[in-house]
């Protein structure tokens, strides 16, 4: 040929059918035609200085053998070999493969590798087995099926046994495509079932790319993949003792899910047919094995929900108001107590409500049906005479149809019976809470970073807590917004109460309420809530008493040391007087007088004496009842008690005078006393008239000194005193501070 001959060669080649590729010693290919791209479906560009083993599967072991024979058996062809291969899409090939070894050229020698299609011939020779009877027989069996396992054992069987079979098995496939796990298998010989659990790499490096992009993966004799387990091929030649492998995916919304495997021994090659029997058992047994698990669970979960309601006391029900159909659960058929020959209507079940709460119930139904949602609370009548509570919700069903309406029921009897106990409980705890008459109240400590108590708030407070501190609306608010200057004392207590969970009684005096407190205060819950309860009542007025009583003990003491001065200065002034005789007497008069103001002023509460009363009781204590000689007139006024001893002890000496020598020693003789408040000063005077003449005595006694020296130094009073002929003439004047008790009531 001319030097365009090899260009000529190249063209006729590239427009051969049979697929042509060659091969350097390195295994890569250096030339292939059209029809070898286009039938293992690669580019010129990603074949050549490709390895051929990465090609269409070539990674065969019959396929490493014949070039290698070609490379080292002088030029001619090899003996062909028939090898199962796969293009780069999903198309399985069945060729006689042919092998030259060619001239050696700048890159060395190399090897000419001839294709020829074996796939259709197989297809067109291959007796045709109708297996429509097959699937018919899967299906039906698979209806008796109790369940996915079982219904994958049975398929297994069957495909086994039509098959001839070794094993057949289902496994699951975990979401990374890297492990199958066998679920269910089924074996020709009574050996136990292969392990189950792969690692789909183990198997084939490109199984798991395979099956998740769907193609299903068929080899002959695994015992010549390269990476057979070695187990099965140890003993014989591969032919006698290697066995077919199929694997079918199966996939789930684009997802590989499962798989089925069937082994079969000796080795040898399936047909299509048998491909697609197994296929569509993986189909059929798949979806069945599905609804099965579908519908197990919908089992499990009915059964699970019917333990519930009742182990939770639920009823279900369904009304369809279009047809007037109603479902009740048996749950809602134990809480009603309705017969089983009670067909569910909506009659019968407003037949159970109770007469008092069917009105309002189905007005509420009523409303349901046009905002889609029902609640109500309402009483049962029972058979057994019971009387029950009822909690019913439901809903509208908005997607198939506004005419149905699906809800539970509820026997919430004891919950309302212990709702109406903590009711009246709470009634009875608020009675109690608002009818003492302490005040109380739970407070709730502040503290700062340091712990240290800086302020409390009221949480709660009873009604006597007004009445008791005059604090208006308390809650929610601290004591600090209510009483900025409250003494530092308060907050140190109850927050020593507060961390150490110890009670505590105690009084204190709250200055900016002007009141005093009688306090129990005591931790309420958990130490760390900083929670108290305080019990507290105003004992103001008990120390007021306690402090009079002091007081007053104070002075009676000092009253005692100067009533027994002035018994003693009576004593020795009266004894300085008389003779002994009348010592007796005269003494024994002057403290009966004394006493008498005493009772007064005991009575008094050592506060007042009346006027009045002071001047009846001394002229009673000389004269008796005998008091028709005697007119006494005056304001209402109320003296101190030191006066009113004073006075007293005056007018006992001017009454006993005038029985014995004056005004009232005579039938004919009056006496006239009077008293009245003129602006700052108090006026008392003694009148007598009508008794023997008078005349001023020759020397001052006891009597004396007490009218006018005594009274006049212990009242800061003016005294005048006459001796007229007509009869005694006695008139004090004292200012109203010295003689008017403070206290009210001291004038009118």
């Amino acid at each position: 040929m001319s030097g365009s001959d090899p260009e000529l060669v190249l063209s006729l080649v590239d427009n051969l059918a049979q697929p042509l590729v060659v091969v350097d010693r390195d295994d890569r290919v250096v030339f292939a035609n059209d029809a070898f791209y286009s039938t293992f479906a690669v580019t010129r560009r990603s074949a050549l200085s490709r390895s051929i083993y990465e090609i269409g599967a070539c990674d065969r072991p019959e396929m490493h053998r014949l070039i290698d024979a070609a490379f080292t058996e002088a030029a001619g062809l090899t003996e062909a070999c028939r090898i199962e291969l796969a293009s780069e899409g999903a198309d399985h090939f069945s060729f006689m493969v042919t092998a030259r070894r060619i001239a050696a050229g700048r890159s060395g020698p190399s090897v000419l590798l001839a294709f020829d299609d074996m796939t259709s011939r197989a297809a067109a020779t291959a007796p045709q087995r109708d297996d429509s009877q097959l699937i018919l027989t899967l299906i039906d069996q698979l209806r008796n099926a109790s369940d996915a396992d079982c219904g994958m054992s049975i398929a297994g069987e069957l495909l086994g046994r039509h098959l001839d079979a070794t094993t057949v098995a289902f496994a699951e496939i975990d979401d990374a495509g890297e492990y199958a796990t066998v679920v269910a298998d089924w074996n020709a010989s009574t050996e136990d079932s292969h392990p189950t659990r792969y690692r789909l790499s183990d198997l084939s490096p490109s199984l798991s790319r395979d099956l998740s992009e769907g193609r299903t993966v068929v080899l002959d004799n695994v015992c010549l993949h390269p990476q057979a387990p070695e187990a099965p091929c140890k003993e014989g030649s591969a032919q006698d003792v290697g066995y077919a492998v199929l694997v079918v995916p199966v996939r789930n919304e684009q997802r590989l899910v499962g798989a089925l495997a069937v082994a079969a021994g000796p080795a040898r090659k399936l047909s299509s047919a048998q491909i697609a029997t197994v296929e569509e058992f993986a189909a059929h047994t798949w979806e069945f094995a599905e609804r099965a698990r579908i519908h197990r669970a919908l089992h499990d979960s009915e059964q699970r929900l019917r333990l519930a309601q009742i182990a939770g006391g639920v009823g279900i029900w369904e009304w369809r108001r279009d047809t007037g159909e109603v479902y009740w659960s048996e749950q809602s058929r134990l809480m009603f107590q309705f017969a089983e020959d009670v067909v569910p209507t909506y009659e019968a079940w407003v037949s159970a409500v109770h007469p008092e709460d069917r009105a309002p119930l189905e007005a509420g139904i009523a409303a349901a049906w046009d905002h889609g949602r029902y609640s109500a609370d309402y009483r049962i009548k029972r058979s057994d005479g019971a009387t029950r509570w009822i909690r019913s919700m439901g809903v509208t069903d908005a997607v198939v149809s506004h005419s149905i309406m699906r809800g539970i029921d509820l026997d919430v009897t004891e919950r309302k019976e212990a709702a109406e106990q903590i009711r009246r409980s709470r009634a009875r705890y608020e009675r109690l809470f608002n009818s003492i008459d302490e005040g109380f109240c739970i407070i709730e400590m502040i503290f700062d970073r340091d712990e240290r108590p800086q302020d409390y708030r009221f949480i709660e407070v009873n009604a006597a807590f007004e009445r008791q501190t005059g604090l208006d609306n308390p809650i929610g608010r601290t004591v600090r917004e209510l009483i900025p200057d409250l003494e530092e004392y308060w907050y140190e207590i109850y927050g020593h109460i507060a961390k150490t969970g110890e009670s505590k009684r105690f009084e204190r005096w709250a200055k900016q309420l002007k009141r005093y407190y009688d306090v129990y205060a005591f931790p309420l819950g958990d130490v760390k809530e900083g929670q108290l309860g305080v019990l507290f009542r105003d004992v103001s007025d008990r120390k007021r008493r306690e402090q009079q009583i002091n007081d007053l003990i104070g002075e009676v003491n000092h009253r005692t040391k100067n009533l027994l001065s002035i018994v003693q200065s009576i004593s020795t002034e009266t004894a300085r007087d008389t003779d002994p005789i009348e010592f007796s007497e005269r003494l024994s008069e002057r403290l009966s007088g004394l006493a008498a103001s005493q009772d007064l002023i005991i009575r008094g509460n050592w506060s007042s004496v009346s006027m009045s009363d002071l001047i009846t009781s001394q002229i009673r204590n000389i004269i008796g009842e005998r008091h028709d000689q005697i007119s006494m007139c005056g304001d209402k006024i109320s003296i101190k008690p030191a006066a009113a001893q004073t006075i007293g002890m005056a007018i006992h000496e001017l009454a006993s005078n005038a029985l014995k020598f004056g005004a009232l020693s005579t039938d004919g003789g009056s006496v006239k006393v009077e008293w009245y408040e003129r602006g700052p000063r108090v006026v008392l005077s003694w009148n007598e008239e009508g008794g023997p003449a008078v005349y001023p005595p020759s020397a001052q006694g006891f009597g004396r000194c007490v009218i006018e020296d005594m009274a006049a130094y212990a009242l800061g009073a003016e005294v005048e005193l006459n001796y007229d002929r007509e009869g005694v003439r006695w008139r004090l004047d004292a200012p109203s501070e010295d003689l008017i008790a403070e206290e009210p009531g001291g004038r009118t």
